[in-house]
Parts: C-alpha cells; sequence; structure tokens
C-alpha cells in the first residue's frame, strides 16, 4: 500500500525495481519517511531505517561479495585446472575425453586418454580454496573408483591387456587442511599429482603408459 502511494503509476514490483524514480522515491521514503502526504506518521514511522542503515548494508554487501567471489574463483579455478590437464594431453600428442566411463560404475571422469569407449588412462582433478565436507566424499568416491579400477584391470589381465591407470590431480590450500581425505586421495590412485607436476610429470605418465 505504502508503494502504492509513493509510486501509484507503478502497478508491480517488478515496474517499480526496474524504474528508477520509483526505487529513489522508495529509497527517499525509507530513509526519511515523514515528510509524505498520503501516508499516515504512525504507518510510516514503522518504515524508518535505523540511523546506521549504510553501514550495515556496507557490511551485508561486503559479505555476500566475498562469499560469491570465493565460490566463483573456486570453480573457475577448478575449470581452469582441467583445461590445463586436457592442453598438456594434446600437447604431448594424445587424444582425450570427457565423459562416463561404464566400468568405474558410471562416473563422469574429467579427461579420459584417449577414448571413453577404450580407454588406458583416467585423470581425475579436485580444486578446493577452502574446506568443505565435500573433500571427504570426493575421497570416498576416489577410493571406490579405484576399486573398481583394479576389478576391470583384473579381468582384463587374463588376456594379456594393459591395465587402466588413474591419475588425481589435486591442488588448493582446502586440501591442506584436510590431511585425512588428501591422503586418501593419493593412496587410491596410480599417480597424485599438483599443478605444478603437471607440465613436468604429466607427459612422461602418458607416454610411459601410452606406449605399453
Amino acid at each position: 500500500r505504502v508503494c502504492m502511494v509513493l509510486c501509484p503509476d507503478q502497478k508491480s514490483w517488478a515496474q517499480r525495481f526496474n524504474n528508477i524514480d520509483a526505487t529513489r522515491q522508495i529509497a527517499e521514503f525509507l530513509i526519511e519517511p515523514s515528510g509524505h502526504s498520503g501516508i499516515p506518521w504512525y504507518t510510516s514511522e514503522r518504515f524508518r531505517l535505523p540511523e546506521d542503515w549504510l553501514t550495515r548494508i556496507r557490511k551485508n554487501l561486503v559479505a555476500e561479495i566475498h562469499d560469491n567471489l570465493q565460490s566463483l574463483y573456486s570453480t573457475r579455478t577448478g575449470f581452469a585446472l582441467e583445461s590445463s590437464i586436457s592442453e598438456i594431453v594434446i600437447d604431448t600428442g594424445y587424444t582425450w575425453e570427457k565423459g562416463y566411463v561404464d566400468f568405474v560404475d558410471d562416473k563422469e571422469v574429467d579427461v579420459v586418454v584417449p577414448q571413453l569407449v577404450l580407454p588406458r588412462i583416467l585423470i581425475m582433478s579436485s580444486y578446493n580454496l577452502t574446506t568443505a565436507s565435500s573433500q571427504s566424499s570426493r575421497a570416498r568416491e576416489q577410493k571406490s573408483m579405484y576399486e573398481s579400477i583394479h576389478r576391470y584391470n583384473s579381468a582384463r589381465s587374463r588376456a594379456n591387456a594393459t591395465d587402466v591407470q588413474l591419475i588425481n590431480v589435486v591442488d588448493g590450500g582446502g586440501w591442506m587442511k584436510r590431511l585425512n581425505d588428501l591422503n586418501e586421495i593419493y593412496r587410491n590412485c596410480d599417480y597424485a599429482l599438483a599443478y605444478n607436476h603437471l607440465a613436468p610429470k604429466l607427459p612422461e605418465i602418458l607416454h610411459y603408459h601410452m606406449n605399453l
């Protein structure tokens, strides 16, 4: 009702939010409600913002922006890590695909060399800027995945087929604060690499196993 008095030409919330004059009128009313005719003082005073409203908004905005940027940064860094891995694979002379691999319970694998149908190397990447309960889930998931690969390799060994290798690329400060989960990740793979190991180590690993 107050907004209908303040902005009689704007009939919906969408119209008010998209109209600069309307939002300015509402803001001015909240800061100093007593000067608006048509709204009783005992109603308007209930809408008055506290004197430190700007400080409160700034604090809330800073906290919200920090949380959003931290999450966005972590996500983008994770994608960048995956992109770095795929670029190294291509530069080393191999093809790769991303997708679901049936013998690891249809788990989506970040980088599969050379292809999903007959993979030779599975690469999983994880970047965590801060700690999260999902890291424990990730560690358990990697253990289950590695056990599935072992079963697959055991069946293939009877046909003298080459073993499939699992590489874990793990980075980010969040992992350093969850060493139990990190150790679980390291134990349940054939190779565990950090970002700064990728360029010197990954090509060597690829060449070795792709030429067996």
